[in-house]
């Protein structure tokens, strides 16, 4: 994922692993990936190494629910659900968050 001056490699799916830390055997099989399909990142500068759990569900939950909170009824607007797939389609799902909050 490129981003402004900096750019993304991974991922790994591991349903049931919850570790936080990173594992050096992963790390290095990402970048070896990564590097074999763009060349040139073989000589970038590796800013940090983390990791992210990404909940999934059969389906992405997108709705908004009225809820009382102290007294007050509130709009809830649920959107997760997402998994691996949460930075593709979070520019989407966004633009369907406004359309439900007006």
């Amino acid at each position: 994922i490129l981003n402004a001056d900096t750019c993304v490699l991974g991922t790994t799916a591991q349903y049931g692993d919850y570790e936080l830390n990173p594992r050096e055997s992963e790390t290095k099989n990402i970048n070896n990936f990564c590097n074999s399909l763009v060349p040139a990142l073989e000589n970038a500068e590796y800013v940090k190494t983390c990791v992210g759990l990404r909940p999934g569900r059969v389906e992405v939950r997108l709705e908004t629910e009225i809820q009382d909170i102290d007294g007050k009824l509130l709009p809830i607007v649920h959107n997760y659900g997402h998994g691996g797939c949460g930075v593709t389609l979070s520019y989407g799902c966004a633009l369907n968050v406004v359309d439900l909050v007006r």
